[in-house]
């Protein structure tokens, strides 16, 4: 498995709230940070993730910050509501599409993800892939 972590600063404009005072006021404008993790997966690391049907698995939590509420537009927060602070990452989502994007609301959040992405979540899958490995053999033994 290779890996390679960038975190990249963005700038994206967000739509205000259509209300007649909004009509006078400049572009909502957001900065964010994209964690951009890339995995290249070995052809054995792949045959063991679909062998043992491992791509449904939860790998880690990711927490929703208020940030991320206040940068969608009104509707998104009605469709999305209130009650979800958390979203689940399974294997499949981390490679659904490469590079697998974490969007963080300021820098220190965004070198958090980082470091648990390098230190928990990656280590976490490869000691997945390499137990799963592991053809289960009876064992032999004398007390």
């Amino acid at each position: 498995m290779r890996v390679t972590i960038e975190i990249k600063e963005k700038q994206d404009e967000v739509p205000r709230e259509p209300s007649f005072f909004n009509l006078f006021k400049g572009p909502n404008i957001v900065t964010y940070w994209n964690v951009e993790t890339s995995i290249e997966l070995t052809e054995e690391e792949r045959a063991i993730l679909n062998a043992r049907k491992l791509w449904d698995l939860k790998l880690y939590d990711h927490q929703l910050s208020d940030e991320f509420f206040s940068s969608m537009t009104p509707r998104e927060r009605r469709l999305l509501g209130t009650t979800v602070r958390t979203a689940s990452v399974t294997i499949k989502d981390l490679f659904a599409e490469q590079p697998h994007l974490t969007c963080c609301y300021s820098r220190p959040e965004a070198q958090a993800v980082a470091r648990n992405m390098e230190t928990e979540y990656l280590p976490r899958l490869k000691t997945l892939i390499l137990t799963s490995a592991d053809e289960t053999k009876p064992k032999t033994f004398e007390l």
